[in-house]
């Protein structure tokens, strides 16, 4: 039996720890479920109704989801780890990667955190983003939504969390520039919020499953 919490991330077997199950990278897509209105009577987000259809095929198939990667992407995977060191350096701690962490009380969701921090209560989540977006959070100290979805997500996945560090790096600049943390403790109110919409969305993929399974050709 794989310990999922102990696999490698981006490896074969993380991948299959992760068939079907909604996840923390991806719980901005499930927030973008809106209050239902005239027009949209399902409050269907387009992100929402796309993820929940990769997670349908995923199950159906067993075959997990490979996106394409750009060179940005492929910039912040080479870039993590310089970063993981720079936060060392900065707090006087030692981190550790992990793999997946399913929900303990949801099930067929979860989180892979980037690090935990060895003997805190805290995680951390980095970003490695291009400079005009890294000079961006400096100046005005805010970053992308779904980032905030995404550490909470984690908080809610991980035992004995407590909040998560926010890092951007971009080790293109001067040292006094490349580097930006911030702390990040959910509110309450925020993760019951989250907790109900990711229920939803999980009990219409699975309506959606047993509905495709039971299809059966005409005539048949």
């Amino acid at each position: 039996m794989i310990d999922a919490t102990k696999v490698k991330q981006g490896s074969a077997n993380w991948f299959t720890v992760k068939i079907g199950k909604a996840s923390a990278s991806r719980a901005g897509d499930i927030m973008s479920r809106v209050k239902p209105s005239a027009k949209n009577p399902n409050g269907y987000g387009a992100p929402y109704k796309k993820y929940q259809r990769e997670l349908l095929i995923e199950r159906l198939t067993g075959i997990p989801t490979r996106h394409y990667t750009t060179p940005e992407m492929e910039w912040g995977i080479e870039l993590e780890e310089q970063a993981a060191l720079a936060y060392e350096a900065n707090n006087g701690v030692m981190l550790q990667t992990c793999g997946f962490y399913d929900h303990p009380t949801i099930p067929m969701c979860g989180a892979s955190p980037d690090r935990l921090i060895i003997g805190q209560r805290g995680l951390v989540e980095i970003k490695d983003p291009a400079t005009g977006t890294h000079l961006e959070t400096i100046l005005d100290g805010t970053y992308d939504e779904d980032y905030l979805y995404q550490m909470a997500w984690q908080k809610e996945c991980v035992p004995d969390i407590d909040w998560v560090d926010f890092v951007s790096f971009d080790i293109r600049l001067a040292p006094n520039l490349r580097y930006f943390q911030e702390r990040f403790e959910p509110p309450e109110a925020l993760l019951v919020d989250m907790r109900e919409k990711f229920q939803i969305f999980l009990a219409e993929l699975d309506a959606l499953e047993a509905k495709v399974r039971a299809y059966s050709p005409r005539g048949e």
